[in-house]
Formats: structure tokens, C-alpha cells, sequence
């Protein structure tokens, strides 16, 4: 039975994983949503948030936290974790979309106690995150499978500036 367990100190191990046919419209970036995907996501996306919230507030000696398909989750909500659970040895982030270079450089900050941390199919980590987390954490096994390599988020604003800085450079050239 896997829904025997009660939140608090003694909770060691904890595995989320976020499995719907949801789960596509979830990855998407919020921007290319269209209103019907933005609505179906708005009723579910701050649940698994606020349930890192109660985790960070009674599970101090948590061990092992592996958050997989949790699109909505944000480096925020891990970043609370890593500061709250300093036993924290194990973080693996599976297709959590929303999770950047803050969460490695909160690994480094914050996740003293880490030994392992994934971040895989995490499409808005970078190589720069990953190398510097190795840098300032060399004890830490750092695995990021096909996260650096994957196309980042890029908002609309973002696009049209690089459109324009390629026009300029064609016109001055």
C-alpha cells in the first residue's frame, strides 16, 4: 500500500511522481499554451508546490527526494527543500520543466549533506550550470541526462530581440 505514510521527521524517502495524460500539457511552455491548456493546468498546479511547502516545513530529516513529471514545480520550491532538509543526500528532478540553473547553484549553496543529484530531461539546465555546480561540488554525483542539451524555454520578448540584433548586423554588414 503506497498511501501509508503520514508527513514529519521521521519520513526519510520521498518519490512523487506525476503521471497523467495531463502531463504533456503540463510541459509545455506556458507562453504556447492555449487558454483551454492553461485552464486544465490551473487547476493542479500549485498542488504538488504546496506539498513541497509542508515537506520543507515537517520533514527536516529527509533523505531522498525524487520529483518526477512535476511540470509546475519551480526552483523555488526545490531551493526551499534543499534549505530546510540539511540531511537531504539524494535530489533527482525528472522532467520538471521548470527547474533552472538556481536549483545548482542551490546544490552548492545549500545541499551540503548531497551526495547525488539528477537533474534529467530538465530542459531549462545548462551546460554553465552544470559545470560550475561540478566545479564548487566535486564530491557531489552529478548526472544530468540530456537536460543541458535539450532546447531551453525561450519567452516570445527573447526571440523578437535576437530578430532584431540579426537585422541590424545584415544591415550593417
Amino acid at each position: 500500500m503506497r498511501n501509508n505514510f503520514i508527513l514529519g521527521p521521521f519520513l526519510r524517502y520521498l518519490n512523487i511522481c506525476w503521471h497523467s495524460s495531463r502531463v504533456k500539457v503540463c510541459n509545455i511552455e506556458d507562453f504556447k499554451k492555449t487558454t483551454f491548456q492553461r485552464d486544465l493546468c490551473s487547476k493542479h498546479e500549485s498542488l504538488v508546490s504546496h506539498f513541497l511547502e509542508c515537506v520543507s516545513r515537517m520533514c527536516p530529516n529527509l533523505l531522498s527526494i525524487s520529483l518526477s513529471g512535476c511540470g509546475h514545480i519551480t526552483d523555488g520550491d526545490v531551493i526551499n527543500v534543499l534549505r530546510s532538509c540539511r540531511r537531504l543526500q539524494r535530489l533527482c528532478l525528472e522532467n520538471c520543466c521548470r527547474v533552472t540553473d538556481a536549483v545548482l547553484h542551490a546544490v552548492v549553496t545549500h545541499g551540503g549533506s548531497l551526495q547525488e543529484v539528477r537533474v534529467d530531461f530538465c530542459r531549462n539546465v545548462t551546460h554553465t550550470g552544470l559545470q560550475t555546480c561540478r566545479e564548487k561540488r566535486p564530491g557531489v554525483w552529478l548526472v544530468a541526462e540530456r537536460s543541458a542539451g535539450m532546447i531551453p524555454d525561450i519567452q516570445p520578448e527573447e526571440k523578437l530581440h535576437v530578430r532584431r540584433v540579426l537585422q541590424k548586423v545584415l544591415v550593417f554588414s
